[in-house]
């Protein structure tokens, strides 16, 4: 009974330690046992084996053919012998011959061990495997491991070593050994060698996954992010809306004093983050999408095209299109609309700017206040004029009270000369 108890513990603890099923166990044992037996044998021959999942009891038996006349011992037997462990046999029929396990009991034993370990690393491979599979377009913590000549690193992550290749590395990052490093499972694979887990900190999905962590709006979907597009290094823009109108998107993802957004910005090291609220209104989308430029008007040339022309001022032309063209790049990337962009004189564009939601006002409804992207307003030109105005009238009283002083001056001068003359 204790034999018993010993056994199914034994099967018990590696089914629940390795996953590996009883059921499976003891068909290795099983097959083990059986190639033991043929290798005893000296050569290739029908054999069985099998196993009590209760007690452990193993049974080898080889199948020889019944014969009238037997002119192979190794693989025939008697068709009298037959019929004394099956009645029913007849010629030409299989019949289990029982071998004593005893005989091939250290083969068999050394087989079993070699099979059982090899299954236990495949089992482990594909566990990692699927562990690792489930954690796809993820961020993950890691550390430095090492970093080889082609600049690849290598990141340990426990049971399983990671690769972050330089392409997918952030341009002009460096690594220590040791350094703790968040990156994108950006995908994993199965080989020979087991499990390939490749990362990425270049990637979009990796500033989305920074987000996630950061953010629990994003994490539990209150906040969605739609899009990323990225150009490592130097800006991200992320398309976001929120699925509770009582949460801003924007203001979520920032976080106060900009606590939310930091740490992921420190993550990308340094790299500036546009966060674009998704609308019905395309003009309003683009006018936010080209940011940190401030747009004056959008113009939707054909809808089934996607085709805009955006107008800025010409302070505004530089940072609209960006350094070869990179933010306005990005922009078409994250809206999908193909975007001119050009440059009008104030006093062209007129008093006509958007507001946050891309609508345009004219100078009695907005005051001619133009929105930037992140909504602030920019004084307008009737509030410069009024200040202009405001100032002139001051320096012209200023002006009047000093001559006024001059003359005061002068005339008690002319008194003084008089007297003196007298």
């Amino acid at each position: 009974m204790t034999s018993k108890t010993e056994f199914v513990l034994l099967l018990e603890t590696i089914e629940r330690d390795k996953g590996i099923p009883r059921q499976e166990i003891l068909r290795l044992i099983e097959g083990a046992v059986a190639s033991a037996l043929v290798k005893h044998m000296g050569r290739e021959i029908p054999v069985q084996a099998t196993m009590d999942g209760e007690t452990g009891e193993t049974k080898a038996a080889i199948l020889k053919k019944a014969v009238e006349q037997v002119s192979d011992p190794l693989a025939e037997i008697s068709l009298e012998a037959a019929k004394k462990i099956n009645p029913a046999v007849k010629v030409d029929e299989d019949v289990p011959v029982a071998v004593d396990t005893m005989e091939f009991s250290r083969i068999a034993a050394q087989t079993a061990k070699q099979v059982i370990l090899q299954k236990l690393r495949e089992v482990e491979k594909e566990n990692l495997f699927k562990d690792f599979k489930k954690k796809e377009n993820l961020v993950i913590t890691g550390s430095v491991y090492r970093v080889g000549h082609d600049k690849t690193v290598y990141v340990s992550l426990g049971k399983i070593e990671a690769i972050l290749k330089k392409e997918e590395q952030i341009p002009g990052e460096r690594f220590s050994i040791g350094q703790p490093l968040k990156a994108l499972v950006h995908s994993v694979e199965l080989d020979l060698r087991g499990p390939q887990v490749y990362l990425s900190r270049s990637a979009p999905g990796f500033v989305q996954g920074l987000l996630r962590l950061e953010v629990p709006e994003v994490h539990d979907g209150t906040v969605e992010i739609l899009k990323v597009v990225r150009e490592p290094a130097f800006r991200s823009k992320v398309l976001i809306k929120s699925n509770d109108p009582r949460v801003d998107p924007v203001g979520a993802c920032v976080g106060i004093k900009g606590t939310r957004i930091r740490p992921v910005i420190n993550e990308l090291h340094g790299e500036k983050i546009d966060l674009v609220l998704s609308g019905d209104n395309t003009e309003g989308m683009i006018a936010a999408a080209l940011a940190p430029a401030k747009v004056s008007k959008v113009e939707v040339e054909d809808t089934e095209k996607k085709t805009a022309r955006v107008f800025v001022e010409q302070d505004q032309l530089a940072g609209a299109i960006g350094k070869d063209g990179l933010n306005l790049k990005l922009t078409s990337e994250l809206t999908g609309w193909n975007i001119t962009v050009e440059a009008v004189k104030k006093e062209d564009a007129g008093c006509s700017m958007l507001d946050a939601g891309g609508v345009e006002k004219k100078e009695e409804d907005a005051g001619c206040s133009m929105l930037d992207a992140g909504g602030e307003q920019e004084k307008s030109k009737q509030e410069e004029a009024a200040q202009a105005e405001t100032a002139a009238a001051s320096e012209g009283k200023k002006k009047v009270k000093a001559k006024k002083i001059k003359a005061a001056v002068e005339e008690k001068e002319k008194i003084s000369e008089e007297g003196q003359t007298a």
